[in-house]
């Protein structure tokens, strides 16, 4: 599960003494916080490729000058709204994977979609003399039950998801 905010920003100042402003996003993914600092031209930049590709949820627009707090900071809102309805997605593009700085194992434009689960009506660790043959059959391990499992919920480094 990935977590978007931008809680802060900054302004900055180019040599020619222009300045501009950087926001700092703060991405949460697998229990570890990695920080991005982005000016308004790269999420603009961003929106432009996925509205190439996809439907793209409102972007703010750049109005005058950053010289106002009270318009950087409703940007700022605006902005991380703009990125967590990407996450909210059962799809994450490549473009926002990259914009983030996410590592790309788990995302790679793959969608994370529902798998159906097969369950068993019983509890097929209960191995209670009514659910087997014999006394001395219990202790023997139920390979048809183990097998089941295996060849639907085994999983590979390489494989993201479970069999069906």
């Amino acid at each position: 599960m990935v977590r978007v905010l931008i809680p802060s920003f900054f302004k900055n100042e180019t040599k020619k003494g222009h300045s501009f402003t950087v926001y700092c996003v703060e991405v949460y993914y697998n229990g570890k916080c990695h920080k991005v600092q982005r000016r308004y031209r790269d999420f603009y930049h961003l929106h432009r490729e996925m509205k190439k590709l996809y439907k793209t949820p409102e972007f703010p627009p750049k109005k005058v000058r950053n010289l106002n707090q009270k318009l950087i900071e409703q940007r700022r809102l605006a902005l991380e709204k703009y990125l967590q309805a990407f996450i909210k997605n059962d799809f994450m593009p490549k473009e926002v994977i990259d914009f983030l700085c996410l590592p790309n194992e788990n995302y790679e434009a793959k969608e994370l979609r529902h798998q159906s689960v097969i369950a068993f009506t019983t509890d097929y660790r209960d191995r209670s003399p009514s659910h087997s043959g014999s006394s001395s059959s219990s202790s023997l391990p139920d390979i048809v039950v183990k097998g089941t499992l295996d060849g639907f919920y085994s999983m590979n480094d390489d494989d993201f998801y479970c069999k069906l």
